[in-house]
């Protein structure tokens, strides 16, 4: 579906493989066998493992934030809860070998991050942000980012240097998500090797689905490499577009969606739309099309060339992410925790509500309605494991119009009953922007802690801003 409609827009712009088109007409016959068969028609969830020390384990249950049966996990400010104690404890930890000084190992400089996104997820990434930048700043101590040449054990080597690109690519998401330069200036001088060369520096994930007798890929190489040279892109598209009153010219603007486009291009074969399934693939795909969206926004009529014409490319986008996300949900279902599906969730949320008008032919207001619905399905699910996708929520329900909240109602399952309260307890300390759609446009007034104090009531008790002064819709 994804790869028809993409090419359906492509091939009428011109006549050769265009900007959003993978050029691969040949795929390898293995692909086509019945081996690779399980992962298409049987949900991710029923798989199993296939690791000698880990067989018996369900990643579903591997935390406190994902194990469905633990009731109001999203609470993180109760002090009974498993996720307070667990993040208690991790943070007493971790504060005792600073104090000590005994941080120096790749342990500590992990934790940090966690406890960043932990943070980030709770709406606190203001808090968050303090456990990040002592990361990063112990990573640097340890040289992490220069190579590792002078270790000598090979295993700790690339232990050291994936590790590095593990919080290259966090710093460069996280920047991207809240408008800001990263705090780190490039990638790691290690060059990520081809995993078509060298499959074995990444490891591989071995998957088997019911009634299978064959094991199927995560193609963890595959995504590991293409997931942090999209990252390695964003990270300069920040740093050029964010911290400073300069906009980004066009002429600049234009060559980063050139770069986003030829890496789509080259995509490996298990990442290209024909093949992708899992829920990291599809994932990698909607970063692509938020990105490739973001900075034509800007430049909706200019024309920068034959290929690269910002309207329809960021047209052909909001189709791709609508068309993706109702995959991801055919596939998956909302249910299972996925932290970085938040984002697109939000980005369908807000454009189909403010898409929503009187005057709409049947049929559009029919496909607007229901790609509404379905990205507050999500953001209902996933607010049941996070508390930022919760409260996002709630700001986008408070904004219906009287018919798609009577339809929304219709909609709720048993378990929506102890969704609908508005009365958010925690306190929301968080600077992401889920509104903006535009690379040019001031993040300040949009971060998610001044939404929730004009669209919801919080645990002050008193009137939010919309009950006050009657606020209409966000502005898109």
């Amino acid at each position: 579906m994804y790869e028809a409609a993409s090419q359906r827009a492509l091939h009428s712009q011109v006549h050769e493989p265009a900007a959003t088109e993978p050029n691969h007409d040949v795929f390898p016959a293995e692909y086509a066998s019945s081996e690779y068969q399980s992962e298409y028609v049987k949900p991710y969830r029923a798989a199993i493992l296939i690791e000698p020390r880990l067989e018996t384990v369900k990643p579903s249950e591997w935390t406190t934030y994902c194990f469905k049966e633990i009731p109001n996990r999203f609470k993180y400010w109760e002090p009974e809860a498993l996720g307070y104690r667990f993040l208690a404890e991790a943070k007493r930890m971790w504060e005792i070998q600073l104090i000590s000084r005994k941080y120096r190992h790749l342990a500590t400089v992990q934790a940090a991050l966690m406890m960043n996104i932990i943070h980030d997820l709770h709406g606190l990434d203001k808090v968050g942000d303090i456990y990040g930048l002592k990361g990063w700043a112990i990573a640097q101590e340890m040289r992490l980012f220069d190579g590792n040449a002078h270790i000598l054990s090979e295993r700790v080597r690339n232990a050291r240097n994936f590790t590095a690109w593990c919080l290259f690519g966090i710093d460069s998401h996280l920047a991207w998500q809240f408008f800001r330069p990263p705090f780190l200036v490039k990638p790691p001088t290690f060059a990520l090797p081809d995993p078509s060369v060298n499959a074995a520096w990444y490891g591989e994930i071995w998957l088997r689905y019911p009634l299978s007798e064959t094991l199927s890929p995560v193609h963890c190489g595959d995504v590991f490499k293409a997931l942090f040279d999209l990252r390695v892109i964003l990270n300069e598209l920040c740093h050029a577009s964010f911290g400073t009153d300069l906009k980004l010219p066009a002429e600049q603007a234009m060559a980063f969606a050139r770069r986003l486009t030829t890496w789509y291009k080259g995509l490996p074969i298990s990442l290209t739309p024909k093949f992708i399934v899992l829920p990291v693939h599809l994932l990698i795909h909607l970063d692509y099309l938020n990105a490739l969206m973001v900075v034509c926004q800007p430049f909706l009529d200019n024309e920068w060339d034959s290929e690269l014409v910002p309207k329809d490319i960021a047209s052909n986008a909001k189709r791709d992410i609508n068309i993706l996300t109702r995959l991801y949900y055919f596939r998956h279902g909302f249910e299972d925790p996925a932290a970085y599906l938040t984002a697109p969730l939000v980005k369908l949320g807000f454009t189909s509500m403010h898409s929503i008008n009187s005057q709409m032919a049947p049929e559009k207001l029919y496909y607007m309605r229901s790609s509404l619905l379905l990205a507050l399905k999500g953001l209902r699910e996933q607010g049941r494991n996070f508390y930022i996708t919760r409260t996002v929520y709630h700001i986008i329900k408070n904004q219906l119009r009287p018919e798609e909240a009577r339809l929304l109602q219709g909609t709720e399952d048993p378990e929506s009953v102890s969704d609908e309260s508005p009365q958010l307890e925690g306190e929301v300390q968080s600077a992401w922007t889920p509104i903006v759609f535009d690379i040019y446009k001031d993040p300040s007034e949009d971060e998610l802690s001044k939404l929730a104090k004009r669209f919801l009531k919080l645990d002050s008790g008193g009137q939010s801003d919309s009950e006050a002064d009657n606020s209409s819709p966000l502005p898109v």
